[in-house]
Protein backbone atom coordinates (compact mmCIF):
# COMPACT_ATOMS: atom_id res chain seq x y z
CA UNK A 1 0.00 0.00 0.00
CA UNK A 2 1.30 3.47 -0.91
CA UNK A 3 2.10 5.95 1.80
CA UNK A 4 -0.35 8.53 0.50
CA UNK A 5 -3.17 5.93 0.70
CA UNK A 6 -2.46 5.31 4.36
CA UNK A 7 -2.35 9.04 5.04
CA UNK A 8 -5.75 9.47 3.39
CA UNK A 9 -7.29 6.76 5.56
CA UNK A 10 -5.72 8.29 8.65
CA UNK A 11 -7.32 11.66 7.91
CA UNK A 12 -10.71 9.99 7.60
CA UNK A 13 -10.31 8.41 11.03
CA UNK A 14 -9.01 11.68 12.52
CA UNK A 15 -12.55 13.06 12.80
CA UNK A 16 -13.57 10.23 15.13
CA UNK A 17 -10.39 10.50 17.19
CA UNK A 18 -10.86 14.26 17.58
CA UNK A 19 -14.09 13.75 19.50
CA UNK A 20 -12.32 11.49 21.98
CA UNK A 21 -9.49 13.98 22.29
CA UNK A 22 -11.81 16.72 23.50
CA UNK A 23 -12.95 14.61 26.39
CA UNK A 24 -9.40 13.61 27.37
CA UNK A 25 -7.84 17.11 27.09
CA UNK A 26 -8.08 18.13 30.72
CA UNK A 27 -6.88 14.79 31.98
CA UNK A 28 -3.84 14.86 29.71
CA UNK A 29 -3.00 18.44 30.78
CA UNK A 30 -2.94 17.47 34.44
CA UNK A 31 -0.71 14.46 33.73
CA UNK A 32 1.77 16.67 31.85
CA UNK A 33 2.08 19.11 34.74
CA UNK A 34 2.71 16.30 37.22
CA UNK A 35 5.28 14.63 34.94
CA UNK A 36 7.24 17.85 34.44
CA UNK A 37 7.47 18.42 38.19
CA UNK A 38 8.81 14.90 38.73
CA UNK A 39 11.41 15.37 35.96
CA UNK A 40 12.57 18.67 37.45
CA UNK A 41 12.91 17.14 40.91
CA UNK A 42 14.90 14.18 39.53
CA UNK A 43 17.22 16.48 37.55
CA UNK A 44 17.99 18.52 40.68
CA UNK A 45 18.82 15.35 42.61
CA UNK A 46 21.14 14.12 39.88
CA UNK A 47 22.87 17.53 39.84
CA UNK A 48 23.47 17.42 43.60
CA UNK A 49 24.95 13.92 43.38
CA UNK A 50 27.21 14.97 40.47
CA UNK A 51 28.54 17.99 42.38
CA UNK A 52 29.34 15.81 45.42
CA UNK A 53 31.11 13.25 43.19
CA UNK A 54 33.09 16.02 41.46
CA UNK A 55 34.30 17.43 44.78
CA UNK A 56 35.30 13.99 46.09
CA UNK A 57 37.06 13.09 42.79
CA UNK A 58 39.06 16.33 42.74
CA UNK A 59 40.18 15.76 46.34
CA UNK A 60 41.13 12.11 45.75
CA UNK A 61 42.95 12.75 42.46
CA UNK A 62 44.78 15.72 44.00
CA UNK A 63 46.16 13.47 46.75
CA UNK A 64 46.97 10.77 44.21
CA UNK A 65 48.78 13.30 41.94
CA UNK A 66 50.92 14.50 44.82
CA UNK A 67 51.75 10.92 45.80
CA UNK A 68 52.73 10.08 42.23
CA UNK A 69 55.01 13.13 42.06
CA UNK A 70 56.66 12.11 45.33
CA UNK A 71 57.18 8.57 44.03
CA UNK A 72 58.66 9.89 40.76
CA UNK A 73 61.08 12.05 42.75
CA UNK A 74 62.01 9.11 45.00
CA UNK A 75 62.61 6.88 41.98
CA UNK A 76 64.87 9.50 40.39
CA UNK A 77 66.80 9.77 43.68
CA UNK A 78 67.31 6.00 43.81
CA UNK A 79 68.57 5.90 40.21
CA UNK A 80 70.93 8.81 40.88
CA UNK A 81 72.24 7.13 44.03
CA UNK A 82 73.08 3.92 42.17
CA UNK A 83 74.80 5.89 39.42
CA UNK A 84 76.84 8.15 41.73
CA UNK A 85 77.88 5.38 44.13
CA UNK A 86 79.19 3.43 41.15
CA UNK A 87 81.25 6.48 40.09
CA UNK A 88 82.79 7.06 43.52
CA UNK A 89 83.06 9.91 46.05
CA UNK A 90 85.60 11.91 44.04
CA UNK A 91 83.32 12.01 41.03
CA UNK A 92 80.21 13.14 42.92
CA UNK A 93 82.13 16.04 44.49
CA UNK A 94 83.42 17.28 41.13
CA UNK A 95 80.46 19.50 40.11
CA UNK A 96 82.02 20.43 36.76
CA UNK A 97 82.22 16.78 35.69
CA UNK A 98 78.71 16.13 36.96
CA UNK A 99 77.28 18.99 34.91
CA UNK A 100 78.96 17.67 31.78
CA UNK A 101 77.62 14.14 32.37
CA UNK A 102 74.65 14.07 29.99
CA UNK A 103 73.39 10.73 31.26
CA UNK A 104 73.32 11.89 34.87
CA UNK A 105 71.79 15.24 33.85
CA UNK A 106 68.93 13.44 32.12
CA UNK A 107 68.26 11.52 35.36
CA UNK A 108 67.95 14.57 37.60
CA UNK A 109 66.71 17.40 35.35
CA UNK A 110 63.95 15.69 33.38
CA UNK A 111 60.66 17.49 32.56
CA UNK A 112 57.27 16.44 33.99
CA UNK A 113 54.41 16.04 31.49
CA UNK A 114 50.64 15.72 31.89
CA UNK A 115 48.49 15.02 28.80
CA UNK A 116 51.44 15.83 26.53
CA UNK A 117 52.03 19.30 28.12
CA UNK A 118 55.02 20.12 30.32
CA UNK A 119 53.85 20.88 33.85
CA UNK A 120 57.20 21.15 35.65
CA UNK A 121 60.76 19.88 35.94
CA UNK A 122 63.29 18.25 38.28
CA UNK A 123 66.61 19.65 39.48
CA UNK A 124 69.48 18.73 41.83
CA UNK A 125 70.96 20.65 44.78
CA UNK A 126 73.41 19.73 47.55
CA UNK A 127 73.13 19.74 51.34
CA UNK A 128 74.02 23.45 51.45
CA UNK A 129 71.18 24.45 49.15
CA UNK A 130 73.45 25.10 46.16
CA UNK A 131 71.90 24.26 42.76
CA UNK A 132 74.12 21.60 41.13
CA UNK A 133 72.00 20.91 38.03
CA UNK A 134 69.01 22.90 36.80
CA UNK A 135 67.03 23.19 33.56
CA UNK A 136 68.12 26.85 33.54
CA UNK A 137 71.97 26.86 33.38
CA UNK A 138 72.03 30.36 34.90
CA UNK A 139 70.68 28.98 38.19
CA UNK A 140 73.44 26.34 38.52
CA UNK A 141 75.99 27.25 41.21
CA UNK A 142 73.60 29.59 43.03
CA UNK A 143 72.30 28.88 46.54
CA UNK A 144 68.54 28.71 47.01
CA UNK A 145 69.02 30.74 50.16
CA UNK A 146 69.22 33.91 48.06
CA UNK A 147 65.51 33.48 47.26
CA UNK A 148 64.38 32.95 50.87
CA UNK A 149 62.93 36.49 51.06
CA UNK A 150 61.17 36.29 47.68
CA UNK A 151 59.96 32.67 48.04
CA UNK A 152 59.93 31.88 51.79
CA UNK A 153 57.70 28.82 51.41
CA UNK A 154 60.07 27.27 48.85
CA UNK A 155 63.11 27.97 51.07
CA UNK A 156 61.36 26.35 54.07
CA UNK A 157 60.90 23.16 52.03
CA UNK A 158 64.56 23.22 50.90
CA UNK A 159 65.80 23.85 54.45
CA UNK A 160 63.54 21.12 55.82
CA UNK A 161 65.04 18.63 53.34
CA UNK A 162 68.46 19.09 55.04
CA UNK A 163 67.21 17.06 58.03
CA UNK A 164 64.48 14.86 56.54
CA UNK A 165 64.66 12.11 53.92
CA UNK A 166 61.77 13.50 51.88
CA UNK A 167 59.52 16.55 52.08
CA UNK A 168 56.77 18.02 49.93
CA UNK A 169 54.43 20.98 49.90
CA UNK A 170 53.05 24.01 48.10
CA UNK A 171 54.61 27.43 47.63
CA UNK A 172 53.86 30.72 45.88
CA UNK A 173 55.93 31.55 42.77
CA UNK A 174 56.16 34.34 40.15
CA UNK A 175 56.04 32.94 36.59
CA UNK A 176 57.91 34.15 33.49
CA UNK A 177 55.12 36.67 32.76
CA UNK A 178 55.40 38.20 36.23
CA UNK A 179 52.12 36.65 37.37
CA UNK A 180 51.77 34.85 40.75
CA UNK A 181 51.10 31.12 40.58
CA UNK A 182 51.03 28.16 42.93
CA UNK A 183 53.48 25.27 42.69
CA UNK A 184 53.87 21.89 44.35
CA UNK A 185 57.37 20.60 45.19
CA UNK A 186 58.58 17.15 46.26
CA UNK A 187 62.18 16.80 47.54
CA UNK A 188 63.99 13.51 48.21
CA UNK A 189 67.54 12.85 49.43
CA UNK A 190 69.85 10.86 47.15
CA UNK A 191 71.06 8.06 49.52
CA UNK A 192 74.78 7.96 50.16
CA UNK A 193 75.36 11.40 48.57
CA UNK A 194 75.17 15.07 49.65
CA UNK A 195 72.46 15.72 47.05
CA UNK A 196 68.69 16.18 46.97
CA UNK A 197 66.42 15.89 43.95
CA UNK A 198 63.45 18.24 43.80
CA UNK A 199 60.51 18.00 41.40
CA UNK A 200 58.35 21.13 41.08
CA UNK A 201 55.14 21.41 39.04
CA UNK A 202 52.73 24.25 38.43
CA UNK A 203 49.47 23.16 40.02
CA UNK A 204 47.35 24.75 37.29
CA UNK A 205 49.16 22.65 34.65
CA UNK A 206 49.51 19.44 36.66
CA UNK A 207 46.15 19.02 38.39
CA UNK A 208 43.66 21.22 36.50
CA UNK A 209 43.70 19.19 33.22
CA UNK A 210 42.60 16.10 35.18
CA UNK A 211 39.91 18.06 36.98
CA UNK A 212 38.65 19.39 33.65
CA UNK A 213 38.41 15.84 32.30
CA UNK A 214 36.40 14.82 35.37
CA UNK A 215 34.04 17.79 34.97
CA UNK A 216 33.48 17.01 31.29
CA UNK A 217 32.73 13.35 32.05
CA UNK A 218 30.31 14.31 34.83
CA UNK A 219 28.47 16.76 32.59
CA UNK A 220 28.13 14.13 29.87
CA UNK A 221 26.93 11.51 32.37
CA UNK A 222 24.45 13.95 33.95
CA UNK A 223 23.04 14.87 30.55
CA UNK A 224 22.68 11.19 29.69
CA UNK A 225 20.80 10.46 32.92
CA UNK A 226 18.54 13.49 32.47
CA UNK A 227 17.80 12.47 28.91
CA UNK A 228 16.94 8.97 30.06
CA UNK A 229 14.66 10.27 32.79
CA UNK A 230 12.87 12.59 30.38
CA UNK A 231 12.42 9.78 27.88
CA UNK A 232 11.13 7.38 30.54
CA UNK A 233 8.77 10.00 31.94
CA UNK A 234 7.42 10.85 28.54
CA UNK A 235 6.89 7.18 27.78
CA UNK A 236 5.09 6.67 31.06
CA UNK A 237 2.90 9.70 30.34
CA UNK A 238 2.05 8.36 26.92
CA UNK A 239 0.92 5.02 28.39
CA UNK A 240 -1.19 6.78 30.96
CA UNK A 241 -2.83 8.82 28.25
CA UNK A 242 -3.71 5.69 26.32
CA UNK A 243 -5.54 4.33 29.35
CA UNK A 244 -7.11 7.60 30.49
CA UNK A 245 -10.26 7.32 28.40
CA UNK A 246 -12.06 4.16 29.64
CA UNK A 247 -15.47 5.80 29.29
CA UNK A 248 -15.23 6.13 25.49
CA UNK A 249 -17.80 4.05 23.70
CA UNK A 250 -16.92 0.72 22.16
CA UNK A 251 -17.36 1.95 18.62
CA UNK A 252 -15.24 5.06 19.23
CA UNK A 253 -12.59 2.86 20.81
CA UNK A 254 -12.51 0.61 17.77
CA UNK A 255 -12.12 3.65 15.51
CA UNK A 256 -9.33 4.99 17.63
CA UNK A 257 -7.46 1.68 17.66
CA UNK A 258 -7.90 1.40 13.93
CA UNK A 259 -6.50 4.93 13.49
CA UNK A 260 -3.57 4.22 15.85
CA UNK A 261 -2.68 1.12 13.85
CA UNK A 262 -2.52 3.12 10.66
CA UNK A 263 -0.55 5.90 12.32
CA UNK A 264 1.92 3.44 13.78
CA UNK A 265 2.43 1.77 10.43
CA UNK A 266 3.30 5.18 8.99
CA UNK A 267 5.32 6.60 11.90
CA UNK A 268 7.30 3.49 12.93
CA UNK A 269 9.50 3.35 9.80
CA UNK A 270 10.03 7.10 9.98
CA UNK A 271 11.01 6.90 13.66
CA UNK A 272 13.47 4.13 12.90
CA UNK A 273 14.86 6.25 10.08
CA UNK A 274 15.23 9.29 12.39
CA UNK A 275 16.95 7.17 15.03
CA UNK A 276 19.41 5.71 12.53
CA UNK A 277 20.11 9.14 11.01
CA UNK A 278 20.97 10.43 14.49
CA UNK A 279 23.35 7.53 15.03
CA UNK A 280 24.94 8.22 11.65
CA UNK A 281 25.35 11.86 12.68
CA UNK A 282 27.02 10.69 15.89
CA UNK A 283 29.57 8.60 13.97
CA UNK A 284 28.00 5.11 14.23
CA UNK A 285 28.11 4.15 10.56
CA UNK A 286 27.63 0.42 11.29
CA UNK A 287 23.94 0.84 12.11
CA UNK A 288 21.29 -0.19 9.57
CA UNK A 289 17.56 0.35 8.98
CA UNK A 290 15.18 -2.62 8.68
CA UNK A 291 13.97 -2.68 5.08
CA UNK A 292 10.24 -3.02 5.70
CA UNK A 293 7.11 -0.87 5.65
CA UNK A 294 5.73 1.00 2.65
CA UNK A 295 7.37 1.07 -0.76
CA UNK A 296 8.81 4.52 -0.16
CA UNK A 297 10.28 3.67 3.28
CA UNK A 298 11.85 0.46 1.91
CA UNK A 299 13.57 2.44 -0.87
CA UNK A 300 14.72 5.08 1.61
CA UNK A 301 16.05 2.42 4.02
CA UNK A 302 18.03 0.70 1.27
CA UNK A 303 19.58 4.02 0.21
CA UNK A 304 20.63 4.87 3.78
CA UNK A 305 22.07 1.40 4.37
CA UNK A 306 24.23 1.75 1.27
CA UNK A 307 25.32 5.22 2.42
CA UNK A 308 26.31 3.90 5.87
CA UNK A 309 28.42 1.12 4.36
CA UNK A 310 30.27 3.53 2.10
CA UNK A 311 30.83 6.00 4.92
CA UNK A 312 32.30 3.24 7.09
CA UNK A 313 34.81 2.41 4.39
CA UNK A 314 35.71 6.07 3.84
CA UNK A 315 36.10 6.80 7.56
CA UNK A 316 38.26 3.73 8.19
CA UNK A 317 40.49 4.60 5.24
CA UNK A 318 40.82 8.18 6.47
CA UNK A 319 41.56 7.00 10.01
CA UNK A 320 44.34 4.66 8.83
CA UNK A 321 45.89 7.37 6.67
CA UNK A 322 45.71 9.93 9.50
CA UNK A 323 47.33 7.56 12.03
CA UNK A 324 50.10 6.71 9.59
CA UNK A 325 50.74 10.36 8.79
CA UNK A 326 50.73 11.38 12.46
CA UNK A 327 53.20 8.59 13.26
CA UNK A 328 55.60 9.72 10.53
CA UNK A 329 55.23 13.39 11.44
CA UNK A 330 55.95 12.56 15.08
CA UNK A 331 59.12 10.65 14.16
CA UNK A 332 60.28 13.48 11.88
CA UNK A 333 59.62 16.08 14.57
CA UNK A 334 61.65 14.11 17.12
CA UNK A 335 64.53 13.64 14.67
CA UNK A 336 64.42 17.33 13.69
CA UNK A 337 64.60 18.39 17.34
CA UNK A 338 67.54 16.03 17.93
CA UNK A 339 69.39 17.36 14.90
CA UNK A 340 68.70 21.02 15.74
CA UNK A 341 69.94 20.53 19.30
CA UNK A 342 73.22 19.01 18.04
CA UNK A 343 74.11 21.82 15.63
CA UNK A 344 75.97 24.69 17.34
CA UNK A 345 74.16 28.02 17.55
CA UNK A 346 77.12 30.14 18.70
CA UNK A 347 80.34 30.14 16.69
CA UNK A 348 83.88 30.77 18.00
CA UNK A 349 85.54 34.06 17.04
CA UNK A 350 88.31 36.31 18.33
CA UNK A 351 90.47 39.21 17.24
CA UNK A 352 92.53 36.76 15.11
CA UNK A 353 89.74 34.84 13.36
CA UNK A 354 85.99 34.59 12.78
CA UNK A 355 83.80 31.67 11.64
CA UNK A 356 80.14 30.95 10.83
CA UNK A 357 78.05 28.05 9.47
CA UNK A 358 74.57 27.63 7.98
CA UNK A 359 72.46 24.60 6.98
CA UNK A 360 69.27 24.52 4.89
CA UNK A 361 67.72 21.00 4.77
CA UNK A 362 66.07 19.66 1.61
CA UNK A 363 63.57 17.77 3.78
CA UNK A 364 62.36 18.40 7.29
CA UNK A 365 65.40 16.47 8.56
CA UNK A 366 68.80 16.93 6.90
CA UNK A 367 71.70 14.54 6.19
CA UNK A 368 74.27 17.35 6.09
CA UNK A 369 75.86 18.65 9.28
CA UNK A 370 78.52 21.00 10.56
CA UNK A 371 80.29 21.51 13.87
CA UNK A 372 82.60 24.23 15.17
CA UNK A 373 84.20 24.24 18.61
CA UNK A 374 87.48 24.97 20.42
CA UNK A 375 89.62 22.40 22.28
CA UNK A 376 92.41 24.13 24.23
CA UNK A 377 94.20 26.33 21.63
CA UNK A 378 92.78 24.49 18.60
CA UNK A 379 89.74 25.50 16.53
CA UNK A 380 87.87 22.43 15.20
CA UNK A 381 85.74 22.81 12.05
CA UNK A 382 83.75 19.90 10.57
CA UNK A 383 81.52 19.79 7.47
CA UNK A 384 79.90 16.48 6.46
CA UNK A 385 77.32 14.96 4.13
CA UNK A 386 75.61 11.69 5.18
CA UNK A 387 74.26 9.40 2.47
CA UNK A 388 70.49 9.58 2.10
CA UNK A 389 67.98 12.03 3.55
CA UNK A 390 65.31 12.17 6.24
CA UNK A 391 65.26 10.45 9.62
CA UNK A 392 67.90 7.68 8.98
CA UNK A 393 70.43 10.22 7.73
CA UNK A 394 69.76 12.51 10.71
CA UNK A 395 70.37 9.72 13.23
CA UNK A 396 73.54 8.58 11.45
CA UNK A 397 74.68 12.21 11.43
CA UNK A 398 74.14 12.42 15.20
CA UNK A 399 76.31 9.30 15.70
CA UNK A 400 79.12 10.69 13.52
CA UNK A 401 79.02 14.11 15.17
CA UNK A 402 79.11 12.67 18.70
CA UNK A 403 81.93 10.27 17.78
CA UNK A 404 84.07 13.03 16.24
CA UNK A 405 83.51 15.35 19.19
CA UNK A 406 84.75 12.67 21.57
CA UNK A 407 87.82 11.82 19.47
CA UNK A 408 88.75 15.50 18.98
CA UNK A 409 89.01 15.90 22.74
CA UNK A 410 91.44 12.97 22.95
CA UNK A 411 93.55 13.35 19.79
CA UNK A 412 94.89 16.34 17.85
CA UNK A 413 95.77 14.61 14.55
CA UNK A 414 92.89 14.82 11.97
CA UNK A 415 94.00 11.75 10.01
CA UNK A 416 94.21 9.62 13.14
CA UNK A 417 90.79 10.87 14.28
CA UNK A 418 89.10 9.94 10.96
CA UNK A 419 90.89 6.56 10.89
CA UNK A 420 89.55 5.61 14.32
CA UNK A 421 86.09 6.99 13.55
CA UNK A 422 85.93 5.04 10.26
CA UNK A 423 86.74 1.73 12.00
CA UNK A 424 84.00 2.33 14.59
CA UNK A 425 81.40 3.24 11.94
CA UNK A 426 82.24 0.14 9.87
CA UNK A 427 81.74 -2.28 12.79
CA UNK A 428 77.91 -2.44 12.85
CA UNK A 429 76.90 -0.56 9.70
CA UNK A 430 74.18 -2.97 8.56
CA UNK A 431 72.44 -0.31 6.46
CA UNK A 432 75.70 0.47 4.57
CA UNK A 433 75.44 4.20 5.30
CA UNK A 434 78.48 6.41 4.74
CA UNK A 435 79.54 10.00 5.17
CA UNK A 436 81.85 12.33 3.24
CA UNK A 437 83.56 14.63 5.68
CA UNK A 438 86.14 17.39 6.00
CA UNK A 439 87.88 17.80 9.39
CA UNK A 440 90.05 20.92 9.90
CA UNK A 441 92.07 21.71 13.04
CA UNK A 442 93.34 25.30 13.10
CA UNK A 443 96.18 26.11 15.51
CA UNK A 444 95.33 29.54 16.94
CA UNK A 445 98.94 30.16 18.01
CA UNK A 446 100.81 29.22 14.81
CA UNK A 447 98.17 29.90 12.13
CA UNK A 448 98.69 26.41 10.64
CA UNK A 449 95.68 24.32 9.63
CA UNK A 450 95.87 20.53 9.71
CA UNK A 451 93.10 18.75 7.89
CA UNK A 452 91.93 15.33 6.73
CA UNK A 453 89.43 14.70 3.94
CA UNK A 454 87.09 11.69 3.74
CA UNK A 455 85.93 11.93 0.12
CA UNK A 456 84.61 15.51 0.53
CA UNK A 457 84.89 18.64 -1.62
CA UNK A 458 88.00 20.78 -1.56
CA UNK A 459 88.28 23.95 0.52
CA UNK A 460 87.74 27.18 -1.39
CA UNK A 461 90.38 29.77 -0.35
CA UNK A 462 90.25 33.44 -1.39
CA UNK A 463 93.48 35.30 -0.59
CA UNK A 464 93.65 38.95 0.39
CA UNK A 465 94.93 39.84 -3.11
CA UNK A 466 91.75 38.41 -4.71
CA UNK A 467 93.30 35.19 -6.07
CA UNK A 468 92.13 31.65 -5.33
CA UNK A 469 94.39 28.93 -3.87
CA UNK A 470 92.05 26.00 -3.22
CA UNK A 471 93.27 23.00 -1.23
CA UNK A 472 91.98 19.95 0.61
CA UNK A 473 92.18 16.96 -1.76
CA UNK A 474 93.84 13.92 -0.13
CA UNK A 475 92.52 10.98 -2.17
CA UNK A 476 90.81 9.29 0.81
CA UNK A 477 87.33 7.77 0.48
CA UNK A 478 84.18 8.38 2.52
CA UNK A 479 83.89 6.93 6.04
CA UNK A 480 81.81 3.88 6.88
CA UNK A 481 82.68 1.87 3.74
CA UNK A 482 86.07 0.16 4.10
CA UNK A 483 87.50 -0.59 7.56
CA UNK A 484 91.19 -0.01 8.42
CA UNK A 485 91.47 2.80 5.84
CA UNK A 486 94.37 5.15 6.56
CA UNK A 487 93.39 8.83 6.37
CA UNK A 488 96.20 11.32 5.67
CA UNK A 489 96.83 14.52 7.59
CA UNK A 490 97.89 17.55 5.51
CA UNK A 491 99.21 20.87 6.88
CA UNK A 492 98.32 24.18 5.21
CA UNK A 493 99.49 27.61 6.38
CA UNK A 494 96.70 30.19 6.56
CA UNK A 495 97.79 33.78 6.03
CA UNK A 496 96.15 36.90 7.45
CA UNK A 497 93.34 38.07 5.17
CA UNK A 498 92.63 34.55 3.84
CA UNK A 499 88.96 33.56 3.53
CA UNK A 500 88.09 29.81 3.57
CA UNK A 501 84.77 28.32 2.40
CA UNK A 502 83.83 24.69 3.16
CA UNK A 503 80.63 23.35 1.61
CA UNK A 504 78.64 20.25 0.63
CA UNK A 505 77.62 19.14 -2.86
CA UNK A 506 74.12 20.51 -2.27
CA UNK A 507 75.59 23.85 -3.42
CA UNK A 508 77.67 22.88 -6.45
CA UNK A 509 75.12 20.27 -7.64
CA UNK A 510 72.06 22.51 -7.26
CA UNK A 511 69.97 22.36 -10.46
CA UNK A 512 68.13 25.28 -12.03
CA UNK A 513 64.78 25.05 -13.79
CA UNK A 514 66.76 24.68 -17.06
CA UNK A 515 68.56 21.61 -15.62
CA UNK A 516 71.93 23.41 -15.32
CA UNK A 517 74.27 22.75 -12.35
CA UNK A 518 75.26 25.63 -10.07
CA UNK A 519 78.91 24.51 -10.21
CA UNK A 520 82.16 25.49 -8.50
CA UNK A 521 82.71 28.32 -11.00
CA UNK A 522 79.52 30.16 -9.99
CA UNK A 523 80.37 29.65 -6.31
CA UNK A 524 83.88 31.05 -6.87
CA UNK A 525 82.44 34.06 -8.68
CA UNK A 526 80.08 34.81 -5.81
CA UNK A 527 82.89 34.52 -3.20
CA UNK A 528 85.23 36.63 -5.33
CA UNK A 529 82.54 39.29 -5.75
CA UNK A 530 81.96 39.42 -2.00
CA UNK A 531 85.70 39.99 -1.42
CA UNK A 532 88.06 38.63 1.23
CA UNK A 533 86.93 41.29 3.74
CA UNK A 534 83.34 40.07 3.85
CA UNK A 535 81.99 38.89 7.23
CA UNK A 536 81.66 35.04 7.40
CA UNK A 537 78.01 35.24 8.51
CA UNK A 538 77.17 37.60 5.67
CA UNK A 539 78.98 35.37 3.16
CA UNK A 540 77.11 32.23 4.30
CA UNK A 541 73.77 34.03 3.90
CA UNK A 542 74.73 35.29 0.43
CA UNK A 543 75.71 31.78 -0.73
CA UNK A 544 72.58 30.04 0.64
CA UNK A 545 70.21 32.73 -0.66
CA UNK A 546 71.82 32.63 -4.12
CA UNK A 547 71.56 28.83 -4.34
CA UNK A 548 67.91 28.83 -3.19
CA UNK A 549 67.05 31.45 -5.80
CA UNK A 550 68.96 29.45 -8.44
CA UNK A 551 67.00 26.26 -7.69
CA UNK A 552 63.63 28.10 -7.81
CA UNK A 553 62.04 25.71 -5.30
CA UNK A 554 63.22 22.48 -7.02
CA UNK A 555 65.37 21.30 -4.10
CA UNK A 556 66.84 17.79 -4.02
CA UNK A 557 69.76 18.07 -1.57
CA UNK A 558 70.73 19.78 1.68
CA UNK A 559 72.75 23.01 1.56
CA UNK A 560 75.57 23.46 4.08
CA UNK A 561 78.38 26.03 4.13
CA UNK A 562 81.04 27.07 6.67
CA UNK A 563 83.15 30.23 6.28
CA UNK A 564 86.43 30.99 8.12
CA UNK A 565 88.24 34.33 8.09
CA UNK A 566 91.74 34.95 9.48
CA UNK A 567 92.62 38.51 10.45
Amino acid sequence: MKLRTKILLSYILLISILVCGIYAFFDIYAINELTNKHIKLAENSVGDISRMNRKLSRQTLGELGRTILELVTERSAMRAAVYLNAKGDAYMHDYEKLRKDKKFRSMVTHPVYIYGEQAGFADLFDDTGTAVMHVNPEVEGKNYKIWREQYPQMWNLVRKSFTEMSVSGKYEFIDEKGQPCEKFMAICQVPGTPFRISTAVRISRYFDPIHEKISESEKSFTNLINSGMVSSSREASRKIRLWSIPFIAFVTLLCMLFGLWFSASIAAPLKRLISVVRELGGGNFATSIPEDGTYETVQLAQTFNQLGGKLMGYIQSLKNETEARQSVESEIKIARNIQSSLLPKNFPKSEWFNTYSRLEPAKEVAGDFYDTFIVKDRLIMIVGDVSGKGVPAAFFMAVVRTLLRDLCHNFDDPGRILTRANNILCEENENCMFVTLLLCIYDINTGDMRFANAGHNEILRLKSDGTFANFGFTGNMAMGIVPDSDYRTVIENINPGDLLVMYTDGITEAISSEQVLYGIEKLSELVSGAGSDVDPERLCSMIVDDVLEYESGNRFDDITVTAFKKY
